[in-house]
């Protein structure tokens, strides 16, 4: 709960005074999401269907972007919050981010995400997995368009993304980027800008150098 705080405290300060910053559930097409940790709105033109305390029911057409928080994530969790965002994509809900503060290797979600394919095929390379996953053109839009993980030095941000493989690859890429000074710039920042990108807000983007520190990537289907 205190993670959860944490980020909607600052989204709440970085964020423009048009959009509210919630929790709770949202509604549309006779549908009901499961209750989510930050719901990004339009304050403006939509209030709450209902509101107690700090948790909120909005309807769907309201919603900009949705965050689910983690402070660690296993195999089960990450399935299962896969899950509920096919189900909010269905909804309609465009935007979806999964941020976890004491976050795994970007290999270890990478085998999260072939975990049932490994599982049912007798192969344990998993360069021969990719293409036999679960995901594809069809679903690929269901999955978070970013994954943020900002354990202390070995922070990243995961955006959907051509990868750079030995072949045409679609899935996830992390481009830890360099300022004009030669320093790694914060996913945290890179995060907020890319939410201020789906409010329609146009950034002040820092100037980046033109280097990168790190990159690593998913593969998750053939381009």
């Amino acid at each position: 709960m205190f993670a959860e705080d944490l980020l909607r405290d600052l989204l709440k300060k970085l964020l423009p005074q048009k959009v509210g910053v919630a929790q709770g559930f949202i509604i549309g097409d006779k549908q009901c999401s499961h209750q989510c940790d930050v719901i990004i709105y339009d304050r403006l033109n939509f209030a709450p269907i209902f509101k107690t305390g700090s948790l909120m029911v909005l309807p769907s057409c309201a919603v900009i972007a949705v965050i689910e928080i983690k402070t660690s994530i296993r195999e089960k969790q990450f399935n299962k919050t896969l899950s509920d965002f096919s189900h909010l994509h269905k909804m309609g809900i465009k935007n979806k981010y999964l941020f976890v503060y004491d976050s795994c290797s970007v290999k270890t979600l990478r085998n999260y995400f072939f975990s049932e394919a490994k599982k049912e095929n007798t192969c344990r390379d998993m360069d021969i997995v990719i293409g036999l996953g679960k995901y594809d053109h069809d679903n690929y839009e269901e999955l978070p368009d970013a994954i943020i993980g900002l354990k202390p030095n070995n922070e990243y941000l995961l955006k959907k993304d051509y990868v750079i493989d030995n072949r045409d690859m679609k899935g996830y890429a992390s481009l830890i980027l360099n300022d004009e000074k030669n320093k790694p710039v914060s996913c945290l920042e890179e995060f907020i800008i890319m939410l201020l990108s789906d409010i329609g807000d146009v950034p002040l983007v820092p100037e980046y150098g033109c280097s990168f520190n790190k990159y690593e990537g998913i593969s998750l289907f053939d381009a």
